[in-house]
């Protein structure tokens, strides 16, 4: 569709000549959101990468018919010839007599779905579909990837090895597969989410006689700094009156065992002492106070800040204890002490990456 102005100029004719072809019904409008839009054929342009794509542009000359009626016909005829000569494309489904039947009203514009579509017709499969279903569910979280052919031929594989299953493997293969892509078509971000998270969980500290061997939940909160994985993030700066894109910082604590995430700040900046406080009180609140300690690493963790507010609500650090009458800093932590918070960075960075990933390949798939 065209707006009536660019219609006119495209034309060389006045608008209000226009709207009298409108009001003698030689030309098609449809008026949107208060506006008139003359209802045109599509464009062909010389350069073929330029064109709609072919269903699209099947679409486009069907409903053109649909609502101008025969009197476009010859016109829709053209556009459709000039298209196949700039493609190299048979478009089935616009020959001259569907396009008369869709003008006559005798053809619908948009293809109809049979009233059973999406069902299981085959009587074999419309009995067994449940196991079809269960066994396809468990296959898919199961599987390694999303093949849906690996599914199906699993399927039979069992149906053939099972007298209990013997009915399913008499199904066509081409049937079966149809029937278990459309099953499990709709959980593919069940899918992802399952996966990932057995990748999580292969990155669990498992190594034996280390610290992180025998750790019990709450034992401890370990605190840790890093520079998050991305390009930057544009931040206002007052003082020069301008935005700026800066390294993105965060300062997290999770609970040892678990990984589990309990306080946390994202900073356009290092973070500093007053936010290592700030993530300190979001884990009490959270979760309360650990069994054995917190653990931080030796720079920001010891700053005379935190020792102050340790030190006013008589709170010890790496395995000190509580409510001690003063603050006694212990040795620097082990490797191996704060191993799972390093496992957690690194699963950060793998979930962002996979997320970059997903984003880039819908990007390029549009």
């Amino acid at each position: 569709m065209i707006h009536i102005e660019k219609y006119s100029a495209a034309n060389k004719i006045s608008k209000r000549w226009v709207q009298e072809l409108i009001n003698r019904n030689i030309i098609a409008s449809e008026k949107i959101n208060g506006k008139r839009y003359i209802i045109a054929p599509p464009e062909i342009k010389s350069d073929a990468s330029n064109l709609l794509p072919p269903e699209k542009f099947k679409s486009e000359i069907r409903t053109y018919v649909g609502k101008c009626g025969k009197l476009y016909i010859r016109e829709a005829l053209k556009r459709i010839k000039e298209y196949e000569q700039a493609t190299g494309i048979k478009i089935k489904g616009l020959s001259g007599r569907t396009l008369y039947g869709i003008a006559e009203g005798k053809r619908s514009v948009y293809h109809k779905l049979r009233k059973d579509s999406g069902t299981a017709r085959n009587p074999i499969l419309a009995a067994t579909k449940d196991k079809i279903e269960a066994m396809a569910g468990h296959l898919y979280m199961k599987l390694g990837e999303q093949n849906y052919r690996f599914v199906t031929t699993w399927i039979q594989e069992l149906a053939r090895a099972n007298e209990s299953l013997y009915e399913i493997a008499a199904i066509p293969q081409p049937t079966l597969y149809r029937y278990v892509r459309n099953f499990l078509a709709p959980y593919k971000s069940v899918w992802d989410f399952a996966n990932d998270h057995k990748t999580f969980l292969k990155g669990l500290a498992k190594v034996q006689g280390a610290f992180t061997d025998d750790i019990e939940f709450m034992d401890y909160i370990a605190f840790d700094d890093r520079k998050a994985d991305v390009a930057g993030s544009w931040y206002y700066n007052d003082a020069k009156q301008k935005w700026e894109l800066r390294k993105v910082w965060y300062w997290i604590a999770i609970e040892m065992l678990t990984m589990m995430p309990v306080g946390w700040v994202i900073l356009p900046r290092e973070p500093n002492s007053e936010d290592v406080v700030n993530v300190l009180v979001q884990s009490m609140l959270k979760v309360g106070l650990p069994k054995k300690g917190y653990l931080f690493d030796n720079g920001i963790g010891y700053s005379e800040r935190l020792c102050n507010f340790t030190g006013k609500v008589k709170l010890q650090c790496s395995g000190s204890g509580y409510f001690e009458n003063e603050y006694l800093p212990v040795a620097a932590y082990e490797p191996t002490h704060k191993s799972n918070i390093e496992l957690f960075n690194r699963h950060i960075k793998k979930s962002l990456m996979y997320g970059i990933r997903i984003m880039w390949a819908d990007r390029v798939m549009k």
